[in-house]
């Protein structure tokens, strides 16, 4: 099982969402605490309860689909929710196959875009819904994207969604993260190879002292 550190986690999604790093030593740092701690890594994770945590392929991925929600303007705590609710019956799936698709280097036209449709997430709530303002989470191909989108447009004013909806390419937004984890890692590693050299490397020894005539 693949396994990284938060420190690399951290670096690589500060890349990818062209945080400056010392913006990333504060706020943007701050702003993934607050993620984990509204459970945004699944009820799997334990975070501050004394064992570092190491990130897996799941912690990634519902680290990554939050923060892209977040930045659609879905408020913290609601984009946790998001993927609480979806994660077993469509995210999982969805991220996987975007995954996929990155990992055998699929043509652009198959990225995998994941849509909201008929979104009202600030007026769902008072209407008492399950989940407030999401009626349609799903996926399609990035070739299927303008067919989809005249669906969702032509909504008319008798159907039970608005013509609305929010995507984001979730293939691209992969690679991205990914040429940014492989470059952290690495710095991760290299630098735990100079820690180890330093260690086993001998003390020099005290030079003897010279004996005065």
């Amino acid at each position: 099982m693949f396994e990284i550190s938060y420190g690399a986690v951290e670096r690589a999604l500060a890349v990818a969402h062209n945080v400056p790093d010392a913006v990333r030593q504060a706020g943007f740092r701050s702003m993934l605490s607050n993620l984990q701690k509204l459970g945004a890594l699944g009820a799997q994770a334990r975070v501050g309860r004394g064992a570092a945590l190491k990130y897996t392929p799941t912690e990634l991925h519902r680290l990554v689909l939050t923060l892209e929600f977040c930045e659609l303007g879905i408020p913290p705590a609601t984009a946790v929710s998001l993927v609480n609710t979806y994660w077993e019956s469509k995210l999982k799936a969805i991220i996987g196959a975007a995954e996929r698709g990155v990992v055998h280097e699929e043509p652009p036209g198959n990225d995998v875009i994941i849509h909201l449709g008929g979104v009202s997430l600030r007026t769902g709530s008072l209407r008492g819904e399950q989940f407030p303002g999401v009626p349609n989470l799903n996926q399609c191909k990035f070739s299927e994207l303008p067919s989809y989108i005249k669906q969702w447009m032509a909504m008319k004013p008798s159907d039970p969604v608005p013509p609305r909806a929010l995507v984001v390419n979730l293939s691209a937004r992969l690679r991205t993260f990914h040429s940014a984890l492989a470059d952290a890692y690495m710095d991760e590693l290299r630098a735990e190879r100079r820690a180890t050299l330093a260690g086993e490397q001998p003390r020099p020894k005290a030079p003897k002292a010279r004996k005065h005539k």
